[in-house]
């Protein structure tokens, strides 16, 4: 009878075993589907960077090319100084709901 209770307690030992072993290993896996998770939203956020970078260039570059059309004989200063004072509303533009289509 105490052998039976024994290896009752045993059985009992080696399933408590079993059941943290389980835990472990379902927040082990959670931990690694968070990593995941993170890598994939840092990779996003370097790609969105990346598009921000993309997009402010562009817009550097139609400044450059509107003040290149409309006034080619300004000074190296002064088109600077035009080339920031355009990108406001050249942000107006690009980011409004307007639609400019040619005839």
């Amino acid at each position: 009878m105490a052998r039976l209770l024994e290896l009752e307690k045993q059985a009992d030992i080696e399933n408590k075993k079993a059941e943290i072993l389980e835990k472990r290993v379902h927040v082990e896996n959670e931990r690694v589907e968070t990593t995941k998770k993170r890598d994939e939203a840092e990779k996003l956020k370097l790609e969105n960077e990346k598009l921000r970078l993309d997009l402010q260039r562009a817009k550097v570059q139609l400044a450059i090319e509107v003040l290149n059309k409309i006034a080619p004989n300004l000074s190296e200063t002064d088109r600077i100084s035009y080339i920031v004072r355009l990108l406001p509303p050249l942000d107006l533009l690009i980011f409004s709901e307007l639609e400019i289509t040619s005839k």
